[in-house]
This record gives C-alpha cells, sequence and structure tokens, in this order.
C-alpha cells in the first residue's frame, strides 16, 4: 500500500510492506550523496540480507547503533568500525530506541522512519509500518528530525577493537543466555535528553502464593492489562545471576518490556519478585531477587528484607552473603 500526499513542502510515502520498504531503502541508496542510520538494533545475516544488501556502505557517513541485550550483531559493528563511522549507545534509564535513515542530496533531503530496526526481521518477516518524508532541508519536520539524529550521535561512543570483542563474546552468549550483561561503555559526556521515570525504590515484597500456575501474574496496583509473567522475570534475573552482577528495578522494567511487550513500574515489582523468590526457596535455592537494587543505594528495596532466605534486617554483609549463595547456587533452566 502507498499513499502520497503534501503538507507544505514535504511529502509523505506509506511503508506497509516489506517489499515497500526495501524498495524504499534501494531508491533513497541510489538516489543519496550520503545517509545516516539511528537505530536501537542492527543485523545483516552476516551480510546476506537484503536490506543491508540495499545499503551501499560507501555512502554511510555516521551511524549510531544501541547495543541493549546484546541485540545488535557483530558482523554490522565490524563493517562500520572499519569505516570509522560507527558510534554505539547503551542508555541508562531505559532503552536506546530510535528507528530512523536521514539521507541527502544537494538541499533534499529523505527519512525513513517508522517502527522497523534495521534488521532482518524489521524489513523483512516482521508486521512493521514507517513513512518516506522528502522535503528540503530547511523544512521545518525534516530539521527536527536532523536535530534529533544530531543529538543521538552527540550521545554516541565511538566503541574500540577491545570493546568490540568483548561485545562479541556477550552476543554469542545470548543464545544460551536471555539477555547477557552489555560490556560496559564509558561515561557518557553529553547523554540523550529522555525524561526516565523517577526513581524509587523497589515495593513491598509479599508471601502470597501465585493464583496460576502458569507463572503469569497480576501485578497488584497496576493497570487491569499489566500482568507480569514470573517465567521471563526468572530467565532475565538468571541471565544477570550468570554474570555474577546485579540489576536495578529500572533495568528489570526496560528488560522485561523488550521480552514481554509490557512497561511494569519500577515500584511494582515487590509482589512479583517475592513470588519468585519463593519459588526458589521452596527448592531449597537462595532468593534470586537478591540481585535486584535500587538505583540510589545498589541495594534490593524495602521489601525484599525479611522475605524467606534474605535477611531479617537490612544489612549490607548479611545481603553480600546471600548474593553469593546465590551466584554459587546451581540453577535450573526454567522457574521452579
Amino acid at each position: 500500500m502507498q499513499r502520497k500526499g503534501v503538507s507544505n513542502v514535504l511529502s509523505v510515502e506509506v511503508l506497509a510492506t516489506e517489499v515497500e520498504l526495501v524498495a524504499a531503502l534501494r531508491g533513497v541508496a541510489d538516489w543519496s550523496s550520503y545517509i545516516d542510520l539511528a537505530y536501537a538494533w542492527a543485523s545483516s545475516g552476516e551480510g546476506t540480507a537484503n536490506h543491508w544488501k540495499a545499503l551501499p556502505l560507501g555512502k554511510v557517513r555516521r551511524a549510531i547503533l544501541g547495543v541493549h541485550f546484546n541485540r545488535t550483531e557483530p558482523f554490522v559493528l565490524r563493517q562500520l568500525h572499519a569505516l570509522r563511522v560507527l558510534r554505539v549507545i547503551h542508555q541508562a534509564g531505559g532503552v536506546f530506541h530510535p528507528k530512523l535513515l536521514v539521507a541527502s542530496n544537494g538541499s533534499t533531503t529523505r527519512i525513513v522512519i517508522g517502527s522497523s530496526n534495521f534488521t532482518s526481521g524489521g524489513f523483512g518477516e516482521n508486521t512493521e509500518v514507517n513513512l518516506m518524508l522528502a522535503g528540503p532541508q530547511g523544512n521545518e519536520v525534516i530539521r527536527s528530525l536532523v536535530n534529533v539524529f544530531d543529538e543521538a550521535w552527540g550521545a554516541g561512543v565511538e566503541p574500540d577493537d577491545s570493546w568490540l570483542a568483548r561485545y562479541e563474546r556477550a552476543y554469542r552468549d545470548a543464545s544460551q543466555l536471555q539477555h547477557p550483561a552489555v560490556p560496559g561503555l564509558p561515561p557518557l559526556e553529553r547523554p540523550i535528553p529522555l525524561q526516565p521515570m523517577a526513581a524509587s525504590h523497589g515495593s513491598q515484597h509479599t508471601n502470597q502464593p501465585p493464583s496460576k500456575p502458569n507463572g503469569r501474574e497480576r501485578v497488584e496496583g497496576a493497570p487491569p492489562e499489566s500482568h507480569v509473567d514470573l517465567n521471563v522475570v526468572y530467565e532475565i534475573l538468571l541471565t544477570i545471576v550468570r554474570t555474577k552482577d546485579t540489576i536495578t528495578y529500572q533495568e528489570l522494567s526496560d528488560a522485561y518490556f523488550v521480552r514481554a511487550d509490557v512497561r511494569v513500574e519500577r515500584r511494582r515489582w515487590g509482589t512479583p519478585l517475592g513470588q519468585v523468590s519463593r519459588r526458589c526457596t521452596e527448592h531449597a535455592l537462595p532468593p534470586i531477587s537478591s540481585i535486584v537494587v535500587s538505583e540510589t543505594d545498589k541495594m534490593p528495596g524495602d521489601g525484599y528484607w525479611g522475605i524467606p532466605g534474605a535477611p531479617r534486617k537490612k544489612d549490607w554483609n548479611a545481603w553480600d552473603v546471600v548474593c553469593r549463595q546465590v551466584y554459587a547456587a546451581t540453577w535450573p533452566t526454567e522457574l521452579p
């Protein structure tokens, strides 16, 4: 389906199918003098995917890519890094999630924006909707989107070979670990001005048994459509356990949103985390929720203390002992 319209001097084309999207990419590639890319994730099928083959690497001027959950393919990073056009970002407090391609030729700019990541799924089997905008560089909409890209580029970090090697290892681990920890990047001097949710400690854990045997629980106090799948929560925590690290309540919310497409506010993790840990302690395992910590003091929220297997009161040394037990335990691949 293609629909075209003109508003001021901006043309808009709807790209609602894989054929339309790839054709638009090829047209932009042939027409443009240079291309800028800003995507949450990118893949190429090791250079074999249609969208990747349609991209003229010699015309890529700048590429800023997200690496949350190690989903961007190392082949893509290596190719762009070799051209010295790559920056990456692992944003704190949320996920770097744009899908923006900016191409220019003379005084005219074309922009592809929408739901598609620069991945085989985004340009292939997924159901996606995108727009191609075309107009002069002075058009207000064009100018605003170019500014969005420039801000993202300014917040990115140019990776070195050492980081790329560590990322490749983490990416390989992703076949076994659902979301291995992303290798740390240098601090950003100018972070993207996003508005994360207000900080808070975890809410009170409870010892109420799960109401459904399949692991999906209603979050107390959340909207009716919001449910927490305890199996997904366990998989995320198990990934962090294997790296012997901790995860904040906000990071847990972000990871759960990517996996389950449901946003759980960070202050509402008390009940589901308590339920996951209760399932663990019932099978002679330590409380896995011990590794979920507040963004402020890097310790569990108030509701953690006193649940089965956890210290009865807030005590760093006692908590550290439990964390060591968590890291040393032999964990099943599925929620007990």
